[in-house]
């Protein structure tokens, strides 16, 4: 790497204001120096040498062609070989040499350019992740609003046909909500936030280990959206419970879902309060993140279709709705079958009794700690049923 055209004197900004530099009475006018690296195995050495020549021509106050200023100068020249001497290895003698032959004014400016510099990484930094975060937060909120308005005009589609078993669980109730609101996309991206600033910040090591094999593995996939409900639902049992039993929490986080009673709909499903699905949704997706980057690699492929079950779980359990085994088995990728698995008319009940049914995805912890209800044997006995609201 050559380096010509070295400037034989710098701070002719110094002679236009009629002072003369510090340090002209102890140095020389020198003529012009160039220095160049005779191969790459040497470039640090090359570097280092060019920073040294060219602090003795700063120090000695000869002028610069161009009349440009100091700190012009220093930001022009000095700072980017000081990167490139620091990567290659050569950052403490590139330092140790300009501080010899400098004077301790250049060396203060030096320090300031460096920490620029170092201010100037940090915040591209943060700007990418913030990026990064607000990216993943619209695409999380576009996957939403595509699941919860897909369920709910199928299922409208097919109530038209009483023959093929879909039906409302209390017939001749509205829904409170029929289309995708500005509080389901706020409750979904302000939420989501943190949890992708966390992957912008690990992105270098998420990406580095993702293995883009095609086609995905079935059954690993099918494992893995079950292994994500499983440890999801105990998750969100606990913080779920917690928002019901500690009355000032309920208030202002979980109140404005349970809203909905009768009137529960497939949109009441991401209709809620952001910092609710920060507690009992995103932040358990910030330990699946931190998880993910700690392991040899990953799968994208798979993993994006393992959360497309793990949301429409979600999303059918919101619906109000009976729906026979071909309706949930497909959506659900057969997860729904596994024993203790949640039906759309248990989390109905919840709504209407929250004292009951405060898991997600399966029944095991409220049967475990008596909270399990049993709707379909409730709601198939009588269609309608009055239930006392009870909100703690």
């Amino acid at each position: 790497m050559a380096v010509s055209g070295i400037p034989a004197a710098l701070f002719r900004s110094w002679t236009s204001l009629g002072a003369a530099a510090p340090w002209q009475s102890q140095c020389h006018h020198s003529s012009t120096q160039e220095i160049s690296a005779a191969s790459s195995s040497g470039r640090g050495q090359a570097n280092a040498a060019f920073l040294t020549e060219s602090l003795t021509t700063l120090a000695a106050g000869n002028p610069e062609p161009g009349g440009r200023t100091t700190v012009g100068w220093l930001l022009e020249r000095f700072l980017p070989l000081a990167v490139r001497s620091t990567v290659g290895g050569m950052g403490d003698t590139t330092l140790t040499s300009a501080s010899t032959t400098g004077s301790s004014t250049t060396s203060a400016v030096v320090a300031a350019a460096a920490g620029s510099a170092s201010n100037g990484a940090l915040l591209s930094e943060l700007l990418t992740c913030c990026c990064i975060a607000i990216l993943g937060a619209l695409a999380a909120s576009l996957a939403q609003f595509v699941a919860e308005t897909f369920l709910y005009h199928l299922l409208r589609l097919l109530e038209r046909f009483p023959s093929l078993g879909v039906r409302r669980i209390i017939p001749g109730v509205p829904f409170r909500l029929t289309h995708f609101t500005l509080q389901n996309f706020l409750a979904v991206f302000v939420s989501h936030l943190p949890l992708f600033l966390l992957v912008g910040f690990h992105r270098v090591g998420i990406v580095t280990r993702a293995d883009l094999v095609f086609p995905p593995r079935v059954l690993p996939t099918w494992a893995l959206a079950w292994g994500m409900m499983a440890a999801h639902d105990a998750w969100f049992f606990w913080t779920h419970s917690l928002m019901h039993a500690n009355k000032a929490l309920y208030r202002a986080l979980h109140a404005m879902h349970h809203r909905t009673t009768t009137d529960l709909g497939v949109f009441s499903t991401s209709n809620a309060d952001p910092f609710e699905f920060l507690l009992d949704w995103s932040a358990f997706y910030m330990l699946f993140v931190l998880l993910l980057h700690s392991l040899p690699s990953w799968r994208p492929l798979e993993l994006a279709l393992a959360l497309i079950p793990v949301g429409m779980v979600n999303t059918m359990g919101h619906c109000a709705y009976h729906l026979p085994p071909w309706v949930f088995v497909p959506l659900s990728f057969g997860i729904l079958l596994t024993p203790g698995a949640q039906r759309p008319t248990t989390h109905f009940l919840h709504h209407l009794d929250p004292r009951y049914n405060r898991s997600l995805y399966f029944t095991w912890w409220d049967r475990m700690v008596g909270t399990f209800r049993d709707g379909d044997k409730e709601f198939g006995a009588r269609q309608r049923m009055e239930y006392g609201k009870n909100e703690e």
